[in-house]
């Protein structure tokens, strides 16, 4: 798997974790962080910081188990 698996749009990560967009607001102020923007203009964060937040954060409980071993939760392939 390539580097640029590993990140995800932001839509994506929030739909997986079972959050609305607004979890942009909620992640930064938890220890997230900001997203960047990629290449393509799309607001994207790393996906293996996105699951390690989930779980410091208790919002794992929404994340299937199989995207959260993955790079990427499936995104980008």
């Amino acid at each position: 798997m390539s580097q640029r698996h590993h990140f995800i749009p932001i839509t994506i990560a929030a739909h997986r974790l079972g959050l609305s967009i607004g979890f942009l607001r909620l992640a930064r102020r938890t220890g997230l962080g900001p997203p960047f923007v990629d290449a393509g203009g799309e607001l994207c964060y790393h996906w293996p910081s996105v699951v390690a937040w989930a779980r410091r954060t208790g919002f794992d409980r929404n994340l299937d188990p199989q995207w959260a071993r993955s790079g990427a939760g499936g995104a980008r392939r």
